[in-house]
C-alpha cells in the first residue's frame, strides 16, 4: 500500500450546464470533519484512501469550484498516482459534474412551486461522495441528530481512530477510519443510544468483510443497506442518493425537507409530499435539494 501522497497533478474538470457551486460548498462545509476535509472560500479539500490491500493508496484532493464569472470547470489538484483515474472519478461523483444541470432545471422549472428556487439556484446539484463507506457511517451518526451533532460525532470518531497521514498537507492530517478500524473500536466508542452504536459497529463489520458493498452498478446495494439493523428508509434513501447516484429519491420523512416544502407552499405531510413528488420524476433528488435550500 502506498502511504506517501505523490506530487500533485493539476487539471480542470469540465462542468455540464449551470452549476450552483455556492450551495454545494455550503453543503460540504457544514458536514466537513476537521483534519480530514475542509471548505475554505471556493475550495474543498480532503485526505482520502482509495483501494484496498496492496492496491490501496493514500492521497489528497483539492477542488476549486468556479465563481459566477469563472469558466465552467472545477480546478483540481490531485495527489494520487496508481489510483489517479479513480480519484478523478470520485471528484466528479462528489460534485455531480456529469449531470446536465440545464435539463434538470428545465424539468423542475415547469412546477410553479419550484420555479423561484430554480431561478435563484440554477444548476443545483446532488452532492455525491468520495468515500461510500464513510458516507454510510456518517449517515448513521446523523440519525435523529442535527447536522452539527453528526459532525461532532464524526470528528470524535476520527480522533479516536487516529489514522494519520504520513505528513500533514495544507491542514489535512487524518484519514476517515476504515470500516475494520471502526468495528474494532466497538460500540463504546460512540456516544448516544447503545442500539445506534451497536448498529454502526455491525454496519462497519459488514462493510469490512464484504457482506455489504456500496456499488452504484449493483441494484441490490440499497436493499442490503436497508437490511442492516438500525437502518431505516431515510438512511437507505440518503445513501442511495449520495452514494449510489440515484437521482430520483425524495426524503419525505426528513424534517428539513418537509419544512422546505411548507415554505414553498407544498404539502408538508410525508404521504402527501410523496404523492406530489411524483410530478418531479426522474429528478426527485434535485427537487429535494431545492426543498432543503428552502428550509434554510
Amino acid at each position: 500500500m502506498s502511504l506517501a501522497p505523490p506530487d500533485p497533478v493539476v487539471l480542470d474538470l469540465p462542468v455540464t450546464g449551470p452549476f450552483a457551486a455556492d450551495d454545494l460548498l455550503a453543503f460540504l462545509g457544514r458536514r466537513s470533519v476537521p483534519g480530514v476535509e475542509y471548505v475554505r472560500g471556493r475550495e474543498y479539500a480532503r485526505a482520502l484512501r482509495i483501494g484496498s490491500g496492496e492496491d490501496a493508496e493514500v492521497g489528497t484532493i483539492h477542488l476549486r469550484l468556479p465563481g459566477p464569472a469563472d469558466p465552467p470547470a472545477v480546478h483540481a489538484t490531485i495527489r494520487f498516482a496508481a489510483q489517479f483515474e479513480a480519484a478523478v472519478d470520485r471528484c466528479r461523483h462528489l460534485l455531480d459534474l456529469d449531470t446536465d444541470g440545464a435539463a434538470v432545471d428545465r424539468m423542475l422549472h415547469a412546477d410553479p412551486s419550484l420555479r423561484a428556487s430554480v431561478r435563484q439556484r440554477p444548476g443545483l446539484r446532488v452532492p455525491g461522495t468520495t468515500d461510500p463507506q464513510e458516507t454510510l457511517v456518517k449517515a448513521m451518526l446523523g440519525q435523529q441528530v442535527s447536522v452539527a451533532g453528526a459532525r461532532t460525532a464524526a470528528t470524535r470518531l476520527v480522533a479516536m481512530a487516529d489514522d494519520r497521514l504520513p505528513r500533514p498537507i495544507d491542514g489535512l492530517t487524518h484519514l476517515f477510519p476504515e470500516p475494520a478500524r471502526i468495528a474494532a473500536l466497538g460500540p463504546m466508542a460512540f456516544a448516544g443510544p447503545r442500539a445506534r452504536a451497536q448498529a454502526i459497529v455491525t454496519a462497519a463489520t459488514a462493510l469490512a468483510d464484504g457482506t455489504v458493498t456500496l456499488d452504484p452498478a449493483d441494484p441490490r446495494s440499497r436493499s442490503a443497506v436497508l437490511a442492516l439493523p438500525g437502518i431505516g428508509p431515510w438512511t437507505a434513501d440518503y445513501v442511495a442518493m449520495r452514494v449510489l447516484g440515484d437521482h430520483d429519491v425524495l426524503l419525505v420523512d426528513d424534517l428539513a425537507i418537509r419544512r422546505g416544502a411548507a415554505a414553498l407552499g407544498l404539502p408538508a405531510e410525508a404521504k402527501d409530499l410523496a404523492a406530489r413528488g411524483l410530478e418531479w420524476r426522474p429528478f426527485r433528488s434535485y427537487a429535494g435539494m431545492h426543498l432543503w435550500a428552502a428550509a434554510g
